[in-house]
């Protein structure tokens, strides 16, 4: 059985090839138009990963996409509505650019197998569960706690689980705006990175920056709940409806002003940098306390693209009981 993995709604779009449970070929489409963390329609990803798996498009019997268009509609609609004048702003970045995605590939769909007989069978994929499985099920263990930590899929930002021999079974998870990512990627707006793209240079600067400079307050911006769900205080930030900037004036009255352009980096953007990657490792890892109070597996799956900002420097397993860690940031991604 071949399987077509697509991910074409999110940012670094990408596919993949698993042939009979065999992970054959995956490609950015970056890589290929040479335009980074591109978010066009993986068109030359596609073709290139079925010429390197020796295959055509008849082969395909299954699409597996990144995203299920339906979930969290209602919650949606009815976040947007408390939005009042900035819900226009909200409904066009959710709803009217995810549908011109999902029309893109419906036409190429349709150009690829024009009659019904011939169609693969899709299947939309739920994103944070395409994260914390796709990771699992590459990973070396049979029973694992999962955790996924990523911006936001269809409106879940942090995912937590169970894996075993009888399957994986959900345990927790956060909704947009309580987005451990959106918090991070303040800073890397702050350091005058671009958010969304830019996050490694965000924590490779955090090193040289004193991390107990603005602790206090960066700490009090985020909390874990004792059953794992993650709230931030939005009165630092300015991304509800999605309107493009993340900190609001609070946070930069109390940070300092942002870095435009090419300026020099200041002490207080290393300070930032420093706190905001200290605060987020901590928070990983009293989400991993959750998981450890609630399961009694010795290995941590984790997946989505905040894992690795959180685990770089070993923390998780000096910190927690869990004996190993397997990350695969980008799983989920491709719908794999």
């Amino acid at each position: 059985m071949n399987i077509l993995g697509i991910n074409y709604i999110f940012h670094d779009t990408s596919v993949c090839i698993v042939a009979d449970g065999e992970l054959v070929v995956a490609i950015e489409e970056e890589r290929l138009t040479r335009k980074k963390h591109t978010q066009e329609f993986p068109y030359h990803s596609i073709n290139a990963c079925l010429r390197r798996a020796r295959l055509s498009a008849a082969d395909i019997g299954h699409i597996a996409v990144s995203v299920q268009p339906e979930k969290m509609i209602s919650e949606k609609l009815s976040y947007a509505a408390r939005l009042n004048g900035s819900a226009h702003t909200f409904m066009s970045y959710e709803f009217d650019r995810c549908h011109a995605r999902h029309v893109k590939f419906w036409s190429w769909f349709h150009s690829t197998w024009p009659t019904s007989r011939t169609q693969p069978k899709v299947h939309f994929v739920e994103h944070h569960a395409a994260h914390a499985e796709g990771s699992y099920y590459v990973s070396p263990y049979r029973r694992a706690a999962l955790l996924s930590l990523d911006g936001w899929g269809e409106w879940t930002t942090t995912w937590l689980g169970y894996a075993d021999e009888s399957g994986i079974r959900p345990l927790g998870e956060s909704v947009f705006p309580h987005s451990t990512s959106l918090f991070y990627s303040a800073a890397t707006e702050c350091c005058g990175f671009q958010q969304n793209y830019y996050e490694g240079k965000t924590m490779g600067l955090a090193p040289t920056g004193d991390a107990t400079r603005f602790y206090d307050d960066v700490n009090r911006m985020i909390d874990i709940t004792a059953s794992g769900e993650v709230r931030l205080d939005m009165s630092w930030f300015e991304f509800e409806a999605l309107g493009g900037r993340l900190c609001g004036e609070k946070f930069h009255r109390v940070f300092g002003s942002p870095r435009v352009g090419n300026a020099a980096i200041e002490s207080h953007h290393r300070d930032v940098a420093a706190a905001f990657q200290l605060v987020l490792e901590e928070k990983a890892i009293a989400l991993c306390g959750v998981l450890e109070r609630s399961t009694d597996a010795e290995h941590l799956v984790l997946g989505g693209g905040v894992a690795l900002n959180s685990v770089m420097n070993g923390r998780l397993l000096r910190e927690t009981r869990f004996r190993d860690i397997y990350v695969m940031p980008g799983a989920g991604d491709n719908g794999t």
